[in-house]
């Protein structure tokens, strides 16, 4: 089963580079090459990376860089440094790296859009022991959240952390944070841009994707708009679970959400989340 499932995502990333060559070779994305942006769509691991790339997908003058999602926890190391420096026009790539300092640099000197797509971070603690517990049994953790008794276990593991397995909620969005307030950077979230089919509103998504295509100074008609805002929402993809809003309410308890206020409180307020650590 473990084997199949690793073929499955090299055959998935292999038709994914496949589609972004196919699809680069239309009009729009042709002239992307000469007049689109450069773009970096970053975002916080369980966040909703799918959601914002199929939204992309979407757009005129751009193309999915069609690689694997860039990566460095700890650090940023020189490859992907050149990688992201050498994002061509009307291309973006797919990414989950936290504001490290040679990168926030780099970001400054270049012209490049950059994208962060954030989360109710209560949502991405259930989205992230469900995903590696249920769906990719491949993943590293998948063995030691499996061997957890309960949800309520696999929960306070996510949110407290695992030494050498997994980071603490308040580690994750603590390494983010620098993000939130960059001129470059345009903060898109999860429960925006979801729509009515993930429990959120549809004006709301629309706004959303007006202030993408101006973020990245790309025109948009109200008849395009219309089109990509109402095929944001898939459940085509391998990682998807649920894609709602609020389904932490189903999993927290109150020991879990009193851990959770003691841990990230004050930066569920700071990502705008809550008003204060009240909530209940």
């Amino acid at each position: 089963m473990a084997q199949q499932k690793r073929l499955d995502r090299y055959i998935l990333l292999i038709s994914k580079k496949v589609r972004s060559i196919i699809f680069g070779l239309r009009p729009s994305p042709i002239k992307g090459r000469f007049a689109g942006p450069r773009v970096l769509m970053n975002s916080i691991p369980k966040a909703g990376t799918n959601l914002l790339e199929t939204c992309l997908n979407r757009f005129p003058l751009l193309r999915n860089a069609g690689y694997s999602t860039l990566r460095g926890w700890q650090f940023i190391d020189d490859v992907t440094l050149k990688k992201i420096r050498n994002i061509k026009r009307g291309q973006f790539f797919s990414a989950h790296l936290p504001a490290h300092a040679p990168l926030l640099s780099l970001m400054k000197n270049e012209d490049i859009k950059v994208l962060l797509m954030i989360r109710d971070p209560r949502d991405i603690v259930v989205s992230h022991f469900k995903y590696v517990t249920s769906i990719d049994t491949t993943h590293r953790t998948h063995k030691y959240f499996a061997s957890l008794p309960d949800d309520d276990s696999r929960l306070m593991a996510t949110i407290c952390g695992v030494e050498g397995l997994v980071s603490p909620i308040d580690e994750v969005l603590s390494k983010f944070e620098e993000w939130l307030d960059r001129e470059n950077v345009l903060v898109v979230r999860f429960e925006d841009l979801i729509g009515s089919q993930g429990g959120g509103n549809n004006s709301k998504q629309l706004q959303v994707v007006n202030s993408i295509a101006r973020h990245l100074g790309i025109k948009l008609d109200d008849k395009h708009t219309q089109e990509i805002s109402e095929n944001v929402y898939s459940t085509k993809t391998m990682t998807f679970r649920s894609g709602k809003i609020g389904n932490w309410r189903k999993f927290f308890k109150d020991k879990h959400i009193n851990v959770f206020k003691e841990r990230a409180g004050e930066l569920l307020v700071k990502y705008g989340y809550e008003k204060n650590k009240e909530w209940q």
